[in-house]
Order: C-alpha cells, then structure tokens, then sequence
C-alpha cells in the first residue's frame, strides 16, 4: 500500500497449455469481480466493472495531493474525467 491508502493487487495463471487461456481468463475475471465488488458480465468476464471507473493510483494521487495538477490535467484532456 502506498502512504496515501492506494493498494494494488495482481493475479496470475500459470498455463501448461494455450488452450486454456479462456478457462484461466474466465477463473481471473470472476476472482477479480469478487475481490472489486464489481459486475460482470457472464459472456466476458474480464470486463468486470462497477457503475464507474476505480481510480488509478496516479489519479487517486493527485487528486488527494496535487489537486492542481490534477485539474490542469484534466483540462488538456490528458485524463477523462471521472465524477463520483
């Protein structure tokens, strides 16, 4: 976790196989959907996603300490913003 509350996870398969990518995408989907609280969609599941967006790590940063920066960023359109 980082000093200002923002954890990252990561899950990965190990295959033996190339024919089961889509069983090990389908198993990660559904894990990261219950990890996240977020929907899924039973035809692809690893578009697992609630009503809106998480915030990344840089976002979450500079929005809780460099609002400014965060601001000019979205104004350039460098980021889309994402309103909670």
């Amino acid at each position: 976790a980082t000093d200002f509350g923002y954890g990252v996870g990561e899950v990965e398969a190990i295959l033996t196989k190339e024919d089961d990518m889509a069983d090990a995408r389908k198993r990660i989907g559904k894990l990261v959907a219950q990890i996240s609280g977020a929907d899924t969609n039973e035809n692809d599941p690893m578009s697992a996603s609630s009503k809106l967006p998480p915030l990344g790590k840089l976002e979450t940063y500079l929005i809780d300490r460099r609002r400014d920066h965060y601001d000019a960023i979205i104004a350039a359109g460098i980021f889309k913003a994402i309103h909670y």
